[in-house]
């Protein structure tokens, strides 16, 4: 069986719902876009692509991923060349 793939704006029930702070305060998490993974071994995640409003009027993209067990990772996405590819064209008109 290959890894699923499923994008949306809308994150699993299992994620905190918006607004998340950002870095302590300095910033808050207004929008994102995701692709859910479920891999062969079992395990959910959800990668998104985060538009964070800074508090100096500045906007910011990041990308991280939450697992069902472990919350927030702020780490790489880690996604194939062709998922990737379509996550950001999948963000094109709802984060930028």
């Amino acid at each position: 069986m290959a890894d699923d793939y499923r994008f949306s704006t809308t994150p699993p029930e299992w994620v905190n719902e918006l607004s998340r702070d950002y870095k302590e305060g300095a910033g808050t998490v207004v929008s994102e876009v995701g692709v859910l993974e479920e891999n062969d071994s079992g395990e959910t995640s959800w990668k998104v692509l985060q538009l964070i409003e800074m508090d100096d009027g500045s906007s910011e993209i990041r990308g991280g991923y939450y697992t069902k067990t472990g919350g927030w990772r702020n780490k790489p996405l880690m996604l194939p060349p062709d998922i990737m590819e379509d996550l950001i064209q999948f963000a094109d008109g709802k984060l930028w």
